[in-house]
C-alpha cells in the first residue's frame, strides 16, 4: 500500500470507528502522544473525552465520505454528518432534532501507523 493510500485509511478509520462507531481505543492506534485540533494541542487522553462528549450528544452521529484525496502526509476529507440531538453538548439540553452538516478537514498525516 503507498504512503497516500495508508493515510487515507488512517483517516477513513478515525471517521468509522471512532466517530461513527464511537470506538474510544482507535485514538491510541491513530493518534500520536501529541496532536493539534484547530490550533489547539491534544493527547490521546484530551481528546477521548472530547469525542465521547460529541457521541453521547449525537449517538446516532454517522459520517459519511464525500470524497478523500491524499498528496503526500496530507489528506483532505469531504464529509457530511447527521444525526439527531439526543444528549447535553456544552450545557444545551437535547432537543431530539436532526441534523444534516457538510465540511471539509485537511490532516497532515506524519507518519502511516
Amino acid at each position: 500500500m503507498s504512503s497516500t493510500e495508508a493515510n487515507k485509511a488512517i483517516v477513513r478509520r478515525y471517521r468509522q470507528e471512532l466517530m461513527n462507531e464511537g470506538n474510544l481505543n482507535v485514538v491510541d492506534e491513530l493518534f500520536p502522544d501529541r496532536f493539534a485540533v484547530n490550533g489547539q494541542e491534544m493527547s490521546p487522553e484530551t481528546f477521548k473525552p472530547l469525542a465521547a462528549m460529541w457521541r453521547t450528544a449525537f449517538p446516532d452521529m454517522c459520517y459519511t465520505l464525500e470524497h478523500i484525496v491524499a498528496v503526500g502526509d496530507m489528506v483532505v476529507e469531504h464529509w457530511t454528518a447527521r444525526g439527531t440531538h439526543r444528549g447535553s453538548l456544552f450545557g444545551i439540553a437535547p432537543t431530539d432534532k436532526s441534523y444534516v452538516a457538510m465540511g471539509i478537514n485537511i490532516h497532515h498525516v506524519l507518519m502511516a501507523r
